[in-house]
Formats: C-alpha cells, structure tokens, sequence
C-alpha cells in the first residue's frame, strides 16, 4: 500500500511538473523572443515562477552557473533524474540557440503546444476511464427506478388475482 501512494504521489508530481513546464517553455521562448540570450532566457524564465517546479529549475541553474557548465547540461541531468524528456527538449533547443544564434521562438512555442496537447490527451484519457466506472452505478440506479416504478402495478396485480 506505501508502495503505490509514492507511485501515485510520484505520478502527480511529474504531471505537476509536465504543466509547469510548459508555463516555463512559454517563458523562455518569449524571453528569446524579446532578444535575451540563452542563458539569460533560461534563467529569467525560472525566475518568474514560485512554485517548486521553478524553484529547483532555478536552483539546478544557479548550480550550473557556480560550477561553470552550461545550464543545458544541467536541465538535462534535471531530466534524466526526474525522468522528464521534455526538460531535455528545451535543453537541447537552447543548446542548439546557443551554438548556431539560430531562432527558437517557433520550435519552443511547437515544444509548449505539443507539451500542453500531451497533458490535454493525457486528461481525456483519465475522464474516460472514470466515465466508464459510472456506467454500473447508473445502471444499478436506473434498475432500482424502475423497480421502484413497477413495483406497486405488479403487486395489484397478483394481488387481486
């Protein structure tokens, strides 16, 4: 039983984290947008937040800048460790923003969208199931109506004959 509350707990908190990180690719993107360098994008996004999410984006940066690697290499050891892949996306993008000056703004707003589709998807799928464990208590329901409803014609009847 402990075992599957710390899954379940876990399973939470990365869906937490998944949302926060999509709130975070946003910020980055329009942190590139607005002309910041990587670095600068990466740690003026993890700033604006106060959630845990972007705390310890904040604080695996700050490590990063004490030990003198680039912060990418730090998100990505981020997501291995939490096991989130699309931590690792957004570290390879700015990689990538940061080695050729290319433009990320369009491919981290795809990353964002693609990430937020994920989680809707992911919802959808969870109300599905839910909506399919209703369907027995709504037809034990509907039987008892009927019942109900049939019960006092049904005794007349017998009764009288």
């Amino acid at each position: 039983m402990p075992s599957r509350d710390i899954s379940a707990d876990a399973k939470k908190a990365r869906s937490n984290f998944a949302r926060a990180l999509s709130a975070y690719i946003e910020l980055c993107a329009l942190e590139r947008n607005s002309g910041a360098g990587a670095t600068v994008a990466l740690a003026n996004a993890a700033e604006v937040g106060d959630s845990w999410v972007f705390r310890q984006i904040g604080q695996e940066l700050a490590r990063s800048r004490y030990t003198g690697q680039p912060p990418w290499d730090s998100l990505k050891v981020l997501s291995e460790d939490l096991g989130l892949p699309e931590l690792a996306d957004v570290a390879d993008i700015m990689r990538l923003a940061n080695d050729e000056s290319s433009e990320v703004y369009r491919q981290l707003r795809a990353r964002s969208a693609s990430a937020r589709s994920a989680l809707l998807s992911a919802e959808l799928a969870q109300a599905g199931v839910v909506e399919e464990r209703m369907y027995l208590p709504a037809s034990f329901l509907g039987v008892v109506f009927l019942a109900l409803l049939m019960a006092p014609p049904l005794l007349r009847l017998f009764g009288t004959s």
